[in-house]
């Protein structure tokens, strides 16, 4: 990194766009908002808009800083926005067909009722009790991803660590007795999901900065699962350890709804994989998720002396 960087920037008095026409175009495309909102040709006037400040003095003028990047410090900056933009204009289309099933899906319950859980929220729904449509929506969208995605992906983050740390999985197989201890470890040390959002009801002070009221506070839990003010030696791995339990599920009124379930399913399936793979081993080019969101492996090769039931 060049000397002007290590010196650091400061940032003068100038409002957050160059001016109100910028201001207007890039607002205006909602993704700052709800991206799931966001027309494809507004997702491309955001991408152009990043694009066309691949340029240090465009970049300059638009940040209000007196230091000026260098060029392929700039250019990494504006690559991985630019590339994030183009992210969310696949993941704004993939929202629209999910949000399109699920209309139809309820459309189809409210034709023909049945026995289950979505059933049972159209009916409250139906009846005045709690829900709003848009909330039916939100929570059935909710049930698809939380019941399913964060558990598969946190397991495969579990098979990752146990690969790494070989006597540590010896020993889950040896003892089986150990497979709440060692999904709360998992949980811990590679959650899922590393930042829990929230928002400030009221103005606070936190660490010497002031919080306006309404500000989105994003929360680390990966960091607060790490600290060594809470737990003894949290880098290592160690599934026999007594520990606070991690904060990846959230806390408070917004605790993670599906906490139980989610720690049931890992440890029946820690104790039979223990027991069927015990020479666990990766074997080849792990393939990670991007860290946003939902983390985890899309691809990981695994080897192992398959033992029977």
């Amino acid at each position: 990194m060049s000397e002007q960087v290590d010196v650091g920037y400061e940032m003068i008095g100038q409002p957050a766009f160059p001016d109100a026409q910028t201001e207007s175009a890039l607002l205006s495309t909602g993704v700052t908002v709800d991206v799931a909102r966001a027309s494809p040709a507004d997702l491309a006037a955001v991408r152009d808009f990043y694009r066309q400040l691949d340029d240090t003095a465009t970049y300059h003028r638009f940040m209000g800083l007196r230091r000026q990047l260098p060029d392929d410090e700039l250019r990494g900056v504006v690559g991985a926005t630019t590339d994030h933009v183009t992210l969310l204009a696949t993941v704004a289309g993939r929202l629209i067909g999910i949000g399109e099933y699920i209309e139809a899906f309820i459309a189809e319950r409210r034709r023909r009722p049945e026995d289950d859980l979505v059933t049972a929220l159209i009916q409250a729904e139906d009846g005045g009790d709690r829900l709003s449509g848009s909330e039916l929506r939100t929570l059935i969208a909710s049930l698809l991803f939380a019941g399913y995605d964060t558990t598969r992906n946190q397991l495969g983050i579990g098979l990752f660590l146990f690969a790494q740390f070989p006597a540590q999985w010896r020993l889950l197989g040896e003892r089986p007795d150990l497979a709440p201890k060692a999904v709360e470890e998992i949980l811990r040390f590679q959650g899922t999901v590393a930042v829990a959002p929230r928002v400030a009801r009221e103005t606070l002070e936190i660490g010497g900065y002031e919080v306006p009221a309404g500000t989105i506070v994003t929360l680390s839990t990966a960091a607060a699962n790490h600290d060594p003010a809470v737990h003894v030696s949290p880098e290592r791995f160690d599934i026999t350890a007594d520990r606070e339990p991690p904060l990846t599920f959230g806390g408070g009124p917004h605790y993670c709804l599906g906490a139980n379930l989610a720690r049931a399913e890992m440890q029946e399936a820690l104790r039979v994989l223990a027991r069927r793979m015990p020479d666990l081993r990766v074997d080849g080019d792990i393939q990670w998720r991007p860290r946003i969101g939902i983390f985890g492996p899309i691809q990981l090769p695994l080897v192992f002396t398959p033992i029977s039931a």
